[in-house]
């Protein structure tokens, strides 16, 4: 049977939890909000599936020979201000669903907790879009995308790494399952994002109705943190680097253990598709105006599926993505002081926690509001570009 002693062995992918014929493997939250599976050993027949499932003891790379690389993104303008980035996958979401296929990716749930979540209609499409980032809970999507591929659907799945190894091992080889796994820096904290909501809601007297962690108001090279209140009105808005949030998770500060050692960074993924940021378009030739994207393409069914959506694409060499998009293969680091802040997130509200490790210095207001001039006045996405060139 399943037994986790060791954190950074277990992904959250949830696949064991579906695949217990007893049904005796439940999910867990640790004091840091992360879920495990908990097996109980009175109902357990020792068939041990649940081991044979977990997709950190699988082989995580890709055997095929097709390795294609592009920047692009979506050529329908509405999709394109909407998404985070290029838009890609939901433009592919929106032909597979016009021809037949579910969709399954993330989105809120009514207490903006985060979720997978099966798609039938294009109109329920806008759920999907912008940027999430904290761990979704898959649930019994793996049960959904069996039923629905043995019902003769097909079925495109979005997901981090480890979940699309997750639904891999839990479905085997089926060509009617496409996946597409995005770039991923880490998942942080669900009991983080919990109280962090829970705290603007307090704050703002329960007017916001929704999120977007990647808003390109002032441009995808400065996405903002905009909470929305009735008829799409700014509640609260905030610089990715001025957001205390997002600085949290882009620290290294509050991640899943298994993301400081992740098993599933590679070029070579198991999925069909591999999508991400890419904020150096314009130096090979591509538009990133409102946003851009990398694809890798790994597989037939993958490129078929790129290939049939609206999107423009140049051709890039794989290496220079390797080289420019480093968390494809590269792990994000643990800040230091890790431990502490979840202790003091379990002691003290969640504001006072983020005041004192993400403080409001007045070197943070003027670096935002210096980059808010420097888009006024144009400047912005210009130099931003440069200090990208120039680490290089």
């Amino acid at each position: 049977m399943i037994r986790i002693t060791d954190r950074t062995n277990c992904c959250g992918c949830e696949a064991c939890v579906n695949v217990c014929p007893q049904n005796c493997i439940e999910f867990f939250f640790d004091e840091e909000g992360f879920g495990y599976p908990k097996v109980d050993t009175r109902k357990c027949t020792g068939c041990n599936l649940c081991e044979e499932i977990c997709p950190m003891s699988k082989s995580k790379e890709n055997d095929a020979d097709l390795l294609l690389g592009f920047i692009g993104k979506t050529n329908n303008e509405e999709i394109l201000r909407s998404s985070a980035s290029g838009g890609v996958f939901t433009q592919a979401a929106m032909n597979f669903l016009r021809d037949g296929g579910i969709v399954y990716g993330v989105a809120y749930n009514s207490n903006f907790s985060v979720s997978h979540i099966r798609f039938a209609k294009e109109e329920e499409l806008y759920k999907l879009s912008g940027s999430k980032y904290v761990q979704s809970r898959m649930g019994d999507v793996y049960v959904q995308i069996t039923n629905d591929l043995k019902n003769g659907k097909k079925v495109l799945f979005c997901g981090t790494p480890c979940q699309v190894n997750g639904v891999k091992s839990f479905i085997g080889n089926n060509d009617r399952l496409i996946t597409i796994d995005i770039v991923c820096h880490a998942v942080p904290s669900p009991l983080l994002w919990k109280c962090y909501v829970s705290d603007m809601n307090n704050k703002y007297s329960g007017m916001i109705k929704n999120y977007n962690m990647r808003d390109k108001k002032y441009g995808y090279q400065f996405s903002h943190f905009i909470a929305y209140g009735d008829k799409e009105k700014e509640v609260y808005k905030g610089g990715t680097f001025f957001n205390q949030y997002l600085r949290a998770f882009f620290s290294g500060i509050c991640n899943r253990p298994s993301c400081y050692k992740c098993r599933f960074k590679t070029i070579k993924r198991n999925s069909d598709i591999t999508l991400g940021d890419c904020f150096y378009a314009r130096e090979y030739g591509a538009s990133d105006k409102d946003g851009a994207c990398i694809i890798v393409i790994h597989t037939i069914n993958g490129k078929e599926i790129i290939d049939n959506a609206d999107i423009q694409r140049i051709p890039i060499e794989i290496n220079t993505i390797v080289k420019r998009s480093k968390e494809i293969t590269y792990s994000t680091e643990e800040d230091y002081r890790r431990k502490a802040f979840f202790e003091d997130l379990n002691k003290h509200n969640v504001n006072i926690v983020l005041d004192k490790y993400f403080p409001m210095s007045f070197i943070v207001y003027f670096k935002y509001y210096l980059r808010i001039v420097l888009c006024k006045i144009g400047l912005h996405d210009f130099l931003k570009r440069s200090i990208i060139r120039f680490r290089k």
